[in-house]
Order: structure tokens, then C-alpha cells, then sequence
């Protein structure tokens, strides 16, 4: 909403007001199922509401940007922490002058095998916050993710690998010459690639992840590759698989509850097909969840949700791409003979890099 201006705002807070109004006015109306059907309405056509007036504002920013993306290569929008944890106890125990640098070789690995893949030198890196905002809205937001049992080798084990990530953040990839790497303090990657989507229409991005909640991104410019599957989602995918908008992925997660968030929905639990009926007007009336739904503690339940599932998150900021994209061979060599990478310079890595890093 902050990038909408003052007049689409003024039009949004009048609809609020509105809605409120009606919705106090069938308080006191006896029909019955009125109400419900009510709610059910305001649920769906409130938030699609919205949802237009963001592709309204992105439209305008398509009309008028300027392309990023030159010879018709993707953007790469890595989610490194879904990297990360594809490494996590699966690396090889490197070390060099008593300093673990599995992580690192793996993620410099992984950006040489998805340039070749992808046929691109255009990454972008969005990396999580240790501290999350979205608890301030939901205390128990990913509490369970955040408190599974390990053992004091596995405690140590995070300890090192996270202190790898952040030397890979801080140092490997600005000495390789990867410009655009992003942290926001407080806020998650999805909310920063969301952020970078939204502000440059009309590019075309690959997002390397494998997080559902990016699906309310999918459009004819933007998909989701799944390194893990070897597998591309896309707008039609999508719409084949569920029945709807990707841009009403945002509806089903706020209705139906998020389980890898640990975020359930107005029912309770994690109702992501009972969800789907609902917004396709497939539930009937007398469904209990459609009675918890278009009841009045559901409603609360499912706008303290969309503050949580709806990407991005309200106060993440705008980040500006870097554009020169091309590398230098001799950062890649410092690199590797800083972490004594040498299988990196004595196989076809250095090859692979040169001609499609550096290019």
C-alpha cells in the first residue's frame, strides 16, 4: 500500500469504511444465511479488491520502468535459505586453517550448476533475518520449526553452518563480485523477493525455491524452479492444479492455514482444500468451517493471517538492483584460493564460470 499513493489509498480506507459499516449494519438483520453470505463476500471480493490496486500500481510502473534484464536472460532470485538447508549435514566436513567451508563450497557449487541450468549470470541473493516481525503479530509464528529436538552435535553442527552463511553473505559473495544480496532486519527472503517482483513488472524471474507461499507471486514473468525436483512452476501449473489466480493463494493460506509457518487457519489446523471449496463457492452453507469462516471471530482470525501470509510484509523497503551483472575471472580464483577450493579450479568449475559468470 505504500507504493500506491494518496489518492488509490484515500479509495481504499472509503471501501473499509464502508464495508464496516454494512457489515455492522447486518448485525441486526434477522434473514437468515444474509449475514454469512455477507462475510463470505467481504472475505474474498475485500481482499481481490486490494489485490487490484496493487496490479494497478505495478502496471503503471511497467508502463514507465526501464528494463533490467538485457539479452533476454532471467533474473535468478535465489532463497538462500532454501539452499541452506539442502546443505545442512549433507556437505562434505571442509575445512581450511581450522575454519569449516562446506556451506561455502556448496553454495558456490549450486550458483555454478543453476548458471548453467538457467543460461544466466544474474543472481539475486534474499536471505533471512534472525529476528522476525511477523512474532509480534503471532507469537507461535514458526514456533514449533524453531524448537525441534536436537542433540548438542546437531546444536553445534547449525552453529557452524549459520556462521558459514553469513561469511558467505558478508564476504565470499561481494568478493566474487555478486552484487545483489539482500537482508532486511526483521523481515524473511520471501518478503524481499516479493518486494523486488512487485517493484520491477514486465521482468522476467526465476525464483529458486521450493516455498509454497511464493506461489501468490506466479505470473507469465515469474517462476519458481525447484532444484530438488529439477522441476519449473508456473502461472498455468498452477491454475491447473488448484482451480485459481495465484494472486488468490493469499486467500486459501489466510482461510486455510499455513502449516510450514505453524500459522492455522480460523477452523484450526491447516484446511488448505476445504480453503479451496470455500473461495470456489463449492462449501455449502451449512458446512461447520463455512459457519467459522463468515462467522465474526473467523473474519479476525483470517485478517490477522493475511498480515502474515501476504508477501511482502507491511514496512519492507524497496531494493535497488545493482545491473552490472558481469563477473571477473580473478575474483572467482581469489575465492577459491582463499578457502582452497582447488577442485573448483582444476575441474571444469573454472571453465563454467568463465563462460557463463564472466560473460
Amino acid at each position: 500500500m505504500r507504493q500506491l499513493g494518496r489518492k488509490n489509498l484515500s479509495n481504499i480506507l472509503v471501501s473499509i469504511t464502508l464495508l464496516g459499516l454494512l457489515t455492522r449494519r447486518l448485525n441486526t438483520l434477522k434473514v437468515k444465511g444474509m449475514k454469512n453470505k455477507l462475510n463470505r463476500w467481504l472475505l474474498i471480493n475485500g481482499m481481490k479488491f486490494k489485490i487490484r490496486l496493487r496490479q494497478k500500481g505495478r502496471q503503471g510502473k511497467e508502463d514507465k520502468g526501464k528494463s533490467l534484464n538485457k539479452m533476454d536472460k532471467p533474473i535468478i532470485i535465489v532463497d538462500s535459505s532454501y539452499w541452506f538447508y539442502q546443505l545442512l549435514f549433507k556437505m562434505p566436513s571442509l575445512s581450511y586453517e581450522d575454519q569449516q567451508t562446506g556451506i561455502i563450497f556448496g553454495m558456490i557449487s549450486k550458483i555454478i550448476q543453476h548458471a548453467k541450468k538457467l543460461d544466466s549470470n544474474k543472481f539475486i541473493f534474499c536471505f533471512d533475518s534472525k529476528k522476525n516481525k511477523r512474532k509480534k503479530i503471532f507469537p507461535e509464528y514458526k514456533e514449533k520449526r524453531n524448537k525441534q529436538d536436537r542433540t548438542p552435535e546437531e546444536i553445534l553442527a547449525f552453529k557452524n553452518s549459520f556462521a558459514q552463511l553469513s561469511e558467505f553473505r558478508m564476504q565470499v559473495l561481494p568478493n566474487l563480485g555478486i552484487k545483489n544480496n539482500f537482508i532486511q532486519t526483521g523481515h524473511e527472503s520471501d518478503d524481499i523477493i516479493a518486494s523486488i517482483i512487485f517493484e520491477n513488472p514486465g521482468q522476467d524471474f526465476v525464483i529458486i525455491s521450493s516455498d509454497e507461499d511464493l506461489y501468490q507471486l506466479l505470473s507469465d514473468k515469474v517462476s519458481i524452479y525447484n532444484s530438488k525436483t529439477d522441476k519449473f512452476y508456473t502461472r498455468k501449473k498452477f491454475i491447473d492444479e488448484y482451480g485459481i489466480n495465484p494472486s488468490d493463494w493469499v486467500l486459501v493460506k489466510k482461510l486455510g492455514g499455513c502449516k510450514s509457518d505453524c500459522v492455522p487457519g480460523p477452523a484450526g489446523g491447516y484446511k488448505t482444500k476445504t480453503a479451496l471449496k470455500f473461495i470456489k463457492n463449492e462449501l455449502p452453507e451449512t458446512n461447520a468451517v463455512y459457519k467459522i469462516f463468515t462467522s465474526e471471530a473467523g473474519r479476525e482470525i483470517s485478517i490477522r493471517n493475511e498480515r502474515l501470509v501476504k508477501l511482502p510484509l507491511e514496512g519492507t523497503q524497496v531494493f535497488e538492483i545493482n545491473t552490472d551483472w558481469k563477473l571477473d575471472i580473478k575474483d572467482f580464483v581469489y575465492i577459491c584460493d582463499k578457502y582452497d577450493f582447488r577442485s573448483f579450479l582444476n575441474g571444469d568449475a573454472y571453465g563454467k564460470w568463465q563462460t557463463i559468470m564472466c560473460e
